[in-house]
């Protein structure tokens, strides 16, 4: 048409044979031109399906920029310091902001507090996190850090943490500071993604469309956003969509999948790799897998300055918060349990109705089980009246939910779900405090407060099933979490299910800790009796049988586990006996925290006897275990972190003749202390100094060990030992050779072992010959 037209304005306004003529002519050039193209003609129809997609493409391109400048038609869009298609983007992204301070305001959780509402920003209070270095040591990092460092942006940043250490609430309160102007204001977009809700999407998505889904805004404007903004993804529940990470189908950003399969390529970097992503985790992330070249970072839980901070935020009374702050802090056990951000909220709701009934504020909040147990009672007692349902028939249907949502590994039930197995209007007061409601694709979804109340609730189902049922039920719980155990030691290759029934025994577990829990005597009296509740008694010699053979079976990789179990079911006389009969109990691949060390102070102190105890532990850890620590017969210890009270605690053990294998961590600090510890343990066999880098004062540290402790037989280290001379060591290797010891050395590593062949000699001759080489 374009040709025609300029052939038609060149012959204009002639006579008749002139426009005969003129016709003739335009036909003639017409045809001429087209004979030309007729090649070109042929590779288009070739081409044509590509042409109509790239066609399609520019069409709606062009009535997306049409739709977003029509709000702003009065303005010059072809200014020169505009392109016209980011004309009112600052405006969408301030109400999409806007949205997100409105939702903080809108939805204060009213179960932090009975009956008042506290914003997340009130009451947030931000928990330790610690980043471990390449050389073993730990640093803390504070939140805005994360995403403020000096590494690329688009390095992934893995923030792991246990059930209830606040994950969700750091990745709610980074979009919350983001969208008040506070924080992260290199970013132009903050995304909110929680793996949970994509699972009940059935329709399939592009990334686009899943943003416009979480965020309402519009999935034309995201599409045209992300090419020039810098994105942050906040990505909460890795550890629920890794097992679909393994699909490598390559997505492009266009591309429609299920939404876990979608955010599944986001992670592994195949859309939009140049964005930034915080991903939550409750497991840890094995370095090099799926996240390449990730930032791993880890949730310790609250300080006890923290946990002081929490309190009076909670309180918001100074009066009821030193009451009740001094009440736990009284109590170790209890206060450690604090650091868990989730169990510190727990008692201090349970702490705020006992100040207002003038009750004793720390009764009965010995274990875990008992903490929940007391938190739902106080729940029925305030919140109960009225209610058609007995007590009872409320606990079994909310309990038969909680087992319906963890063996289908679900955590959001549709409102027809709850309407028919929880026999109390969905609106009512007391599932008020312990569901949330989620609007999820226009249905009302619901959701225990946390995940550990569908685990509570699933064990306390159990226990209120008549026996033979409740015994069955136990049974195959235990089934699944030993074959779990299982698997995790044989290759992926041999079983296809192999991940998804590790994780789902991992879930599990917490389900028999809370069983341990219910099944304590103290339990059945106080919360069972009093609502007039029935149990199920022979669960707890079933589950007393299965501790004991697991303690035979699985003496290493689950031991710790075990041992919480023996906590939980607080019973001095079988947990004496069990542990009493074990020839070892070995923790030194463990790492310990503060909750593990009550753990075991309490099972420690129930036995007469501890044949053989290996830990690693830190001075912090040491505290908490030296009274337990009396009733061993041998230990052996990994500390790290020296200090005078350290030193003081070795020798007492020594003076007992209990500790008679130590190893020494620290990155080659303190060698004041290690060798004024080690010439005073005189009655060790076995030492292991482990660090990144020795020198040579440490030579002066083994020759003294060697000559004060007899009893010695075997030395080792593991460490840089680079900065220590050829001919020192050399030299050193000659003397212990001389005195009969022999000296290995391979790469990082020194064993020094005694010949019992040969007598010992004094290294008092020789000390003056290599001190005079160690100058040298």
């Amino acid at each position: 048409m374009r040709l025609k037209r300029k052939i038609n304005s060149t012959f204009h306004n002639d006579g008749p044979l002139r426009q005969t003529k003129n016709r003739q002519l335009q036909t003639k050039i017409i045809n001429t031109t087209r004979a030309r193209h007729k090649e070109d003609s042929r590779a288009t129809e070739v081409l044509w399906p590509e042409i109509q997609i790239l066609q399609s493409f520019m069409q709606d391109f062009m009535q997306d920029l049409s739709d977003l400048s029509e709000p702003f038609s009065g303005f010059n869009y072809w200014s020169r310091n505009h392109k016209p298609w980011t004309i009112g983007l600052t405006e969408i992204i301030d109400e999409y902001k806007m949205s997100i301070k409105l939702e903080n305001i809108q939805h204060k959780d009213r179960h932090f507090l009975f009956g008042a509402k506290v914003s997340l920003a009130d009451l947030y209070t931000e928990p330790d996190i610690i980043q471990k270095s390449t050389s073993g040591s730990f640093k803390n990092v504070r939140v805005d850090e994360l995403l403020e460092s000096k590494a690329p942006l688009h390095k992934p940043v893995i923030l792991q943490g246990n059930s209830g250490s606040g994950k969700s609430f750091i990745a709610q309160k980074i979009m919350l500071d983001w969208a008040s102007g506070k924080r992260y204001l290199n970013f132009h977009l903050v995304f909110y993604l929680k793996y949970e809700e994509l699972k009940c999407i059935s329709a399939e998505m592009n990334l686009f469309e899943i943003l416009s889904w979480r965020s309402n805004l519009p999935s034309h404007v995201i599409s045209q956003m992300q090419s020039s903004c810098n994105v942050l993804f906040l990505i909460d529940g890795f550890d629920e969509c890794r097992l679909l990470c393994n699909d490598h189908s390559m997505l492009h950003v266009f591309k429609k999948a299920p939404p876990e399969v979608v955010v599944c390529a986001l992670l592994r970097g195949e859309i939009l790799p140049r964005s930034t992503m915080l991903v939550t985790t409750g497991t840890e992330v094995k370095q090099g897998t799926m996240l390449k070249r990730s930032q791993h970072f880890k949730i310790v839980g609250f300080s006890e300055k923290k946990i002081e901070e929490y309190f009076l935020k909670f309180f918001q009374n100074k009066k009821f918060f030193r009451k009740a702050y001094e009440s736990v802090k009284s109590n170790e056990t209890l206060l450690t349990a604090c650091s868990i951000p989730l169990i510190c909220w727990i008692i201090c709701t349970v702490i705020k109705e006992r100040v207002n009934d003038g009750a004793d504020l720390t009764r009965g909040l010995e274990t875990t089980t008992s903490i929940y147990v007391e938190f739902v009672s106080t729940v029925l007692e305030h919140h109960c009246q009225g209610l058609n349902e007995s007590v009872p028939n409320l606990l079994r249907s909310l309990g038969q939910l909680a087992e319906r949502g963890m063996l289908e590994q679900q955590v959001l039930f549709e409102e027809k779900t709850i309407n028919k197995t929880v026999l109390v209007p969905a609106g009512n007061p007391l599932l008020d405090k312990l569901l949330l409601k989620k609007r999820i694709q226009q249905e009302t979804m619901f959701r225990f407060i946390h995940l550990s109340f569908q685990e509570f609730f699933t064990a306390l189902y159990f226990v209120l099933l008549d026996e033979d049922e409740s015994q069955k039920k136990v049974k195959e719980l235990l089934h699944i979490v030993e074959r779990g155990w299982a698997l995790s030691c044989w290759p992926v290759a041999d079983f296809s299910n192999r991940d998804s029934e590790i994780r789902s025994s991992h879930q599990l577990q917490s389900v028999i800790l809370f069983l341990c829990g219910l099944c304590k005597n103290e339990m059945i009296d106080s919360f069972f009796k009093k609502h007039n509740v029935a149990v199920s008694i022979n669960i707890k010699t079933q589950l007393k049988e299965w501790i004991h053979q697991c303690l035979l079976k699985y003496q290493h990789e689950n031991m710790m586990f075990i041992l919480h179990c023996l906590f939980e079911l607080h019973e001095k006389s079988f947990i004496g006996k069990v542990l009493g009969d074990l020839v070892l109990i070995d923790l030194s691949n463990t790492p310990l925290n503060k909750t593990d060390c009550w753990v075991l102070r309490f099972c420690f102190q129930c036995c007469e006897r501890i044949r053989n105890l290996r830990l690693n532990v830190t001075s912090d850890h040491l505290k908490i275990l030296q009274p337990a620590l009396s009733s061993c017969e041998e230990l052996w210890l990994m500390v790290d972190d020296f200090s005078e009270d350290v030193e003081t605690f070795l020798l007492a053990l020594r003076e007992r003749n209990i500790l008679n294998q130590l190893i020494f961590g620290g990155s080659g600090r303190g060698t004041v202390i290690v060798r004024n510890v080690l010439q005073s343990l005189s009655g060790l066999k076995k030492v292991h100094l482990q660090g990144d880098k020795w020198t040579e004062e440490w030579i002066s540290v083994i020759r003294s060990l060697i000559q004060t402790c007899p009893s010695l037989s075997k030395l080792g280290i593991n460490a840089g030992l680079s900065l220590i001379p050829l001919l020192v060591k050399e030299s050193l290797k000659e003397s212990l050779r001389q005195t009969g010891w022999t000296m290995t050395v391979c790469r990082k590593s020194m064993l020094i072992e005694h010949d019992e062949k040969r007598d010992r000699k004094s290294l008092t001759e020789e000390e003056p010959k290599t001190e005079q080489r160690v100058n040298d």
